[in-house]
């Protein structure tokens, strides 16, 4: 009983907390239809109820190493377990923030590119549980790690938070104007890592979703060959960390981008260019000074050779206003005979 009271309480606030966030932020709010929304806040309920009532939906929707890779083939668990919740809690949670949070986001978006997003963050997050598992079991030759069921629905909740600060990168959050809206998905990593103590959390999906989703927001894109509004992130890495956070963070992404340019080879970005590479002010400030004075070369270029196509009119022109208009000795020699006569007589 105090367990169904404490959900109650506990999602009306966490809906009140998140309607109020997203009506602050668009002024007026853009939700629609999100069909695609709807279908997940069903599933993740319907799968609880299913766990309830005693369906083994964990062994098979659950990501299990040995199901994936050795005794079955179950590899639909690569994107199935990042929608699955078997605790009242997090499910609660979850659908608050997927119909909240997630509808915003597919109606601004649409569906083929939320559907995408999704996706391929939970894609890229499960395939990293995954690797980083089978390397624990090589490494501490323990097989607990081969049947440990991991499922959970957080790592797509920091996801959308990190989608959220893309559509609104400037904002900030609600009667808290000195707190940007772009730490708000570093702090529900934080929280996440400290109530993994308490609650059973994959921490693994979280920190793999967190990195997938900026990623894809700023690199890859799946979603740019489809209809509707691409998303794509103009903030780096570093900017996601408050002040005395931002320096290692800045300084963990130079050293990926070396390692991947070192493996890759072609450091001016292959396909994507160097939008990846995080640049400091100053960075910015000569790129923009290099550019001004290549502009500012081109056009003295062309006034020189523009003055230089035309050297006769620019010496008639020089004669003309040395005699000056009223001249009219210079400027008619007729006048200058008929003096000469005058004179004469």
């Amino acid at each position: 009983m105090y367990t169904i009271v404490f959900v109650f309480f506990f999602s009306y606030s966490s809906v009140l907390f998140t309607n109020m966030l997203i009506e602050h932020i668009t002024k007026p709010p853009i939700f629609r239809k999100a069909p695609v929304t709807t279908a997940i806040c069903c599933t993740c309920f319907f799968a609880w109820f299913l766990q309830l009532v005693g369906f083994p939906v964990e062994k098979v929707f659950s990501l299990i190493v040995s199901n994936t890779m050795i005794e079955r083939k179950y590899l639909w668990n690569l994107i199935t377990s990042g929608f699955l919740e078997t605790n009242m809690v997090s499910m609660a949670l979850s659908v608050c923030a997927f119909y909240l949070v997630g509808g915003n986001l597919e109606a601004k978006w649409s569906s083929p590119q939320y559907v995408t997003f999704l996706i391929s963050v939970q894609l890229f997050a499960g395939l990293c549980t995954l690797m980083l598992h089978t390397m624990l079991y090589i490494i501490l030759e323990s097989e607990g790690y081969l049947y440990r069921k991991m499922h959970g629905t957080w790592g797509l909740i920091v996801a959308l938070l990190v989608a959220l600060v893309q559509s609104f990168p400037a904002s900030s959050v609600p009667h808290l104007s000195h707190v940007k809206l772009r730490y708000l998905p570093i702090a529900f990593v934080v929280a996440c890592t400290v109530m993994r103590s308490i609650m059973f959390l994959e921490l693994p999906f979280i920190y793999f979703s967190f990195l997938g989703s900026i990623l894809y927001l700023k690199s890859w894109r799946f979603g740019r060959f489809m209809s509707g509004n691409v998303p794509c992130l103009e903030l780096k890495f570093e900017d996601f960390f408050p002040p005395p956070l931002n320096r290692p963070a800045r300084a963990l992404a130079s050293v990926v981008l070396i390692v991947r340019n070192s493996v890759c080879g072609n450091p001016s970005g292959g396909r994507y260019g160097n939008s990846a590479i995080p640049a400091t002010p100053h960075q910015v400030a000569e790129r923009r000074r290099a550019k001004a004075l290549r502009m500012l070369d081109q056009k003295l270029a062309e006034i020189d050779s523009s003055s230089l196509s035309s050297p006769q009119m620019s010496y008639d022109s020089k004669k003309n206003v040395t005699a000056g208009p009223g001249d009219g000795l210079l400027s008619n020699p007729s006048g200058l005979e008929a003096h000469k006569t005058v004179h004469t007589v």
